[in-house]
């Protein structure tokens, strides 16, 4: 049974205007409360749980994607975030918004940008790129299908270890909050997850760099100064797209918004003021 969009909210005014946040893989839509609690503005703020995280709808059970099936599986995903989207801003009243999104959250906004989402106004884009090449797909899919399979088998607790091991996320267990972001990651249900890897992983989301230069949106894009893999990508994506700006937020590594919430928020704030997001 359908229980609809799946979101928290956070408001001081009532307002028209909107800060939507996408969480990333493992996340959720509690992912994003410190960075709501923070933020200084007069715009309502939402942030969303992504299909296959948190309390979504369940998706379709599905084998892992043929390589020409996977443009469609990843449409199909796409529909629901947009379908999903569309009715939170329709109840909430909301006339324009800001994205903001981190890592496979960022991708997604990328994409919908692509799509003239109507009332998308800006972008914040943070630890993400717009895809791989098809001679990276097949070893991504490899580590994907291998994530899938840890995902349905393996203890959660050891998974996690493993996961933040990676050394795309350097220093983030030793932050005074990992347990709290550990413990709210194991909120999710795993089969879930795994299941949502078929419709959005990295192998399957096409790549749409070459699609950049269309979007007309004023852009933020934020990496961690301890995350020299995106560093490239973020730098990649500034010059891609026509009205953008880069920053680095120092002591973090992938997940900036959460290893240094407070330069990650005033910066989402200074960005929403230049935007005219403020009454």
């Amino acid at each position: 049974m359908k229980k609809g969009p799946s979101y928290l909210k956070y408001a001081k005014t009532s307002s028209k205007k909107a800060v939507v946040f996408f969480h990333g893989f493992l996340g959720n839509k509690h992912s994003w409360k410190p960075v709501m609690q923070l933020l200084e503005t007069s715009c309502l703020q939402i942030a969303i749980d992504l299909p296959g995280h948190g309390d979504a709808d369940k998706l379709a059970p599905k084998p892992w994607p043929k390589p020409d099936e996977e443009n469609q599986y990843f449409k199909t995903y796409l529909n629901l975030v947009k379908t999903n989207l569309k009715q939170i801003l329709e109840k909430e009243a909301i006339d324009s918004f800001c994205l903001a999104g981190y890592s496979m959250g960022g991708r997604i906004a990328l994409q919908l940008a692509c799509t003239q989402f109507p009332g998308l106004e800006a972008l914040v884009i943070e630890s993400s790129g717009a895809g791989i090449t098809e001679e990276n797909k097949a070893s991504r899919r490899v580590f994907d299908k291998q994530l899938q399979e840890n995902l349905l088998k393996k203890n959660p607790n050891e998974l996690l270890e493993a996961w933040y091991a990676l050394p795309l996320f350097k220093g983030i267990k030793k932050e005074p909050h990992f347990e709290s972001m550990r413990k709210n990651i194991l909120e999710n249900n795993f089969l879930e997850l795994a299941e949502s890897l078929s419709y959005s992983s990295q192998s399957v989301m096409p790549n749409i760099w070459s699609e950049l230069a269309k979007i007309s949106l004023k852009t933020l894009i934020l990496y961690g100064e301890f995350d020299e893999k995106y560093e490239t990508i973020c730098k990649k994506l500034q010059h891609s797209i026509p009205k953008s700006q880069i920053l680095s937020i120092k002591n973090a590594s992938h997940n900036t918004h959460f290893m240094n919430t407070k330069t990650y928020t005033e910066a989402l704030s200074q960005f929403l003021r230049s935007l005219g997001y403020e009454n």
